[in-house]
């Protein structure tokens, strides 16, 4: 009989915990929620507003301060807000045309705080795919104030000038990365989204590395396999949960000898007008472009088989900036994965977290992208290799 007692009132203690949580999420944000003027459904990227009165309440804040240098670091601050997350992450396509997927994160979502994950994804020429994914809590957590020097679990992220050392030892697979900046890190303003009137609530992205040459080696399963090629890191951290704002996200990496382009394109929630939050970058050599306005156009869709949802297949892309004109197509030609997200996560964070996602899939692939850039003078730089294309749906 005390037995039963006992498990009864964990099982209770535990119901009242994911009660207090979705009260939470819900006294903050469906009671800040105002009314919104819809703006119609286009791929082509803006500034989108919406709000009463048209005013933007969410937007890449403009500064004039130094670049924050401490902002790539562990953002402990938030260890009481239970809508944070951060991640790090980090992606090579090598020499060899195989792809790696690393993700590093934290977040309050499920019941403890700070929830920690190490996330490796892996996949060979010749199709055979490898990773890991390991959970931690607080206590596995740590990292430096002044410096990003980062630690979960056994596994170390480090940044020391326009270096960055990843290195991952999770049970049969060991994987020593290093990423050699070659365009320099950016941020759009001060990288902020504010959202809610009284800016209560914010998205941040930092590009720590838009490209840089990758160097490793990942050794799994008794293989080993050479990381050198072309690298991309990002950091993101947000004290608002990105269903609540967000439906899809589209993103594309691709890497010529001399040119770069990185895209992402945030489609909002309903609540924030539909619009979205688009940011890109054109690299030439070293010297950076950045742009907030693009369209990136599915031509052709295709029913993924694991998630069912209709996912672009082939896209076209439309880029004007001051330096370039740029027009082509990036095509499917060699599919990654299809992932739903919450069968991924631990039962204390997915229980406490479904309630807010609608079908969470996070969809990657490979494509052929066949691109002209053209200068101010009319010259034309044709672009044709593989770019990456991520598509996550919430």
């Amino acid at each position: 009989m005390a037995k039963h007692a006992l498990i009864s009132l964990v099982g209770l203690i535990f119901m009242m915990v994911c009660a207090a949580k979705l009260f939470s999420y819900l006294g903050s944000s469906s009671a800040r929620n105002i009314q919104h003027t819809p703006v119609e459904n286009s791929n082509c990227c803006q500034s989108s507003i919406s709000s009463v009165n048209r005013k933007p309440f969410f937007a890449f804040e403009k500064t004039h301060d130094e670049f924050d240098t401490t902002s790539r670091n562990w953002h402990r601050e938030y260890e009481k807000n239970n809508s944070y997350a951060e991640s790090w992450f980090f992606l090579v396509q090598t020499q060899q045309e195989t792809v790696l997927f690393v993700t590093l994160s934290v977040t309050n979502l499920g019941i403890r705080t700070f929830d920690a994950v190490c996330d490796v994804r892996f996949y060979a020429s010749n199709g055979d795919q490898y990773g890991t994914y390991a959970q931690y809590r607080r206590k596995d957590v740590s990292g430096a104030r002044n410096k990003l020097d980062l630690t979960i679990g056994p596994n170390q992220l480090v940044h020391m000038d326009r270096t960055y050392r990843l290195s991952i030892a999770e049970n049969d697979l060991q994987l020593d990365l290093t990423l050699e900046n070659v365009l320099p890190e950016f941020q759009f303003g001060n990288g902020r989204v504010l959202f809610y009137e009284d800016r209560s609530a914010e998205w941040n992205i930092r590009f720590d590395a838009p490209r840089a040459v990758a160097k490793g080696i990942l050794t799994v399963a008794d293989k080993t396999f050479s990381l050198d090629g072309d690298g991309y890191h990002d950091h993101v951290w947000s004290s608002i949960k990105l269903p609540t704002f967000a439906k899809k996200w589209y993103t594309l990496r691709l890497y010529d000898e001399r040119f770069t382009i990185i895209l992402h394109q945030i489609h909002l929630a309903d609540t924030f007008g539909g619009g979205k939050i688009c940011a890109g970058i054109i690299g030439d050599n070293n010297r950076l472009i950045p742009f907030r306005t693009y369209c990136y156009n599915p031509l052709k869709w295709r029913k993924d088989a694991t998630s069912g949802l209709q996912i672009p297949e082939e896209l076209a892309l439309s880029i004007r900036t001051k330096e370039y004109t740029v027009e082509g197509t990036v095509k499917e030609v060699r599919f990654l994965e299809s992932v739903e997200v919450l069968s991924r996560l631990s039962w204390s964070i997915r229980t406490a977290v479904k309630v807010f996602y609608s079908k969470p899939y996070l969809i990657r692939y490979q494509a052929q992208c066949d691109i002209n850039l053209i200068d101010n003078s009319g010259v034309r730089y044709p672009i044709s290799g593989l770019g990456v294309v991520g598509a996550n749906y919430y």
